[in-house]
């Protein structure tokens, strides 16, 4: 149901192959050198391997040794590893210097995603190579935040024009540094902006050191909820790392996981069906701690008319009924469905007919800068 050997567009379902992989990792001993095999002569590590499956190769190393296994591959796998540990050790000395800048201004910041995956659920964050930091502040917080950011040195943020349209739009805007980037958020959740999201994720955060600073992160079952939402989303560079992240959290503290508060805010978020998908997918590839009534609950769930558009476009495939351009258009529409979510009010159908053509100018703006700079 979920996976096929070449997809046809950028499933965040794993391939045949890709499945194989993430098996060799967390399935159990007794299986995975069979899934190793199988991996190894399905893909040619040295020509022809995904970006998605590259990402995971320092956990592939590491399992590997776990098991004492060694073959001509077993150097390249482990000069990845290395390679994450330095990236990784520079992107976060990099990024302690601008939380300790946060903090001792008053403002108290959260790390979601990556960082606190690799720290507190991979256990090291040698295991996961991370491009950027997910930063989020409160939005009051967050010019304050921008401004201070943006005067450490060797960080630069986007143009005027860009954060202004990223504010509008979106939940995050960009920094880029010497070793990697930093992504501010304001809102935890793209497909879920509003203030009550973001209050459910505040109230139940813990405390977390980064590099001897104290910031935030999100609790095992908020995170839990957010890998999996935001990695099934279709993407061009396939999003597979988020079953690794998913059963590293429930390995990592099975017991930590407030399986019906996670229910009860999925349904009240109109969230519930992606995350339904996701727990049976875990649930039935990797033996993953899941209750199973959990998913069986979830998917059973009335899905709105806006989850039902949503997956349209994040899991199923639109070049079945859609060309090129109008694909474009359809994905850009989908994406401005968490505006609307967020902004609730009498004005907001009168509103609409100005405000969504002003957004389909920007994605077709975005499209065509992507496209040159790919040709350039």
């Amino acid at each position: 149901m979920f996976q096929s050997e070449r997809l046809p567009w950028p499933s965040p379902w794993p391939t045949t192959s890709q499945l194989r992989l993430l098996q060799t990792l967390f399935g159990p001993d007794a299986r995975a050198l069979d899934h190793y095999a199988g991996w190894r002569a399905a893909v040619d590590v040295e020509h022809d391997l995904d970006s998605a499956s590259y990402r995971l190769l320092p956990m592939l190393d590491a399992r590997l040794r776990a098991l004492g296994v060694s073959d001509d591959f077993s150097g390249r796998y482990k000069g990845v590893h290395r390679k994450t540990w330095v990236d990784n050790s520079l992107l976060f000395s990099d990024v302690a210097e601008v939380l300790a800048a946060l903090t001792q201004a008053g403002i108290k910041p959260a790390l979601s995603k990556g960082a606190p995956l690799a720290m507190l659920h991979y256990r090291s964050h040698a295991l996961r190579p991370m491009s950027d930091v997910d930063v989020v502040v409160r939005e009051q917080d967050l010019a304050r935040a921008e401004a201070i950011i943006a005067g450490v040195p060797g960080w630069s943020r986007m143009g005027d024009r860009q954060r202004e349209i990223a504010r509008r739009y979106h939940h995050s805007i960009n920094f880029d540094g010497r070793k990697g980037g930093i992504d501010l958020h304001w809102h935890f959740l793209f497909e879920a902006r509003a203030a009550a999201v973001d209050d459910w994720f505040w109230n139940g955060a813990r405390r977390f050191d980064f590099l001897g600073v104290e910031v935030l992160c999100p609790a095992p079952t908020a995170l839990l909820l957010t890998v999996i939402v935001h990695g099934l989303r279709s993407n061009p560079a396939s999003p597979i790392r988020w079953v690794a992240d998913a059963v590293s959290i429930l390995r990592a503290d099975p017991a930590a996981i407030d399986w019906k508060e996670l229910q009860a805010f999925a349904h009240r978020h109109r969230l519930g069906h992606r995350l339904g998908l996701g727990l049976h997918y875990l649930r039935t590839h990797f033996e993953a701690q899941i209750p199973a009534e959990v998913p069986e609950r979830l998917l059973a769930g009335r899905r709105s008319l806006v989850e039902r558009i949503e997956n349209t476009m994040y899991l199923g495939d639109p070049s079945a009924f859609l060309g090129s351009k109008r694909r474009l258009l359809w994905r850009g529409f989908v994406q401005y469905l968490p505006v609307l979510k967020a902004r609730t009010g009498a004005g907001l159908l009168l509103r609409l007919p100005v405000r969504l053509p002003h957004f389909m100018r920007y994605v077709l703006v975005m499209y065509r800068q992507r496209r040159n700079a790919s040709h350039a």
